[in-house]
């Protein structure tokens, strides 16, 4: 289930992606990345609750440590995009 929650973050991270290239649209770019930014908060959220369920079912670390450190660095990237995209 948190792979789920991962490619709908990716797929919004594609969103603005493209909304980016378009630079006459830098208030409706602040909206996305408001709207963006929000959604990505509950999704990563659902992804390490997923993760932890995981691990609560299955009493393997292993598993839950990976999908977690997905959901870190798919935080961390989208943070950078997001940077990228206000400065």
């Amino acid at each position: 289930m948190a792979f789920t929650h991962l490619s709908e973050l990716i797929a919004l991270s594609r969103v603005l992606v493209s909304i980016m290239a378009h630079p006459a649209c830098q208030k409706r770019v602040q909206s996305a990345v408001e709207k963006v930014r929000s959604a990505t908060r509950e999704l990563l959220e659902h992804a390490k609750a997923d993760a932890f369920n995981q691990f609560a079912l299955t009493g393997t670390a292993e598993h839950y440590a990976q999908m977690h450190k997905n959901a870190l660095m798919a935080e961390m990237a989208l943070k950078q995009l997001l940077n990228q995209t206000v400065a």
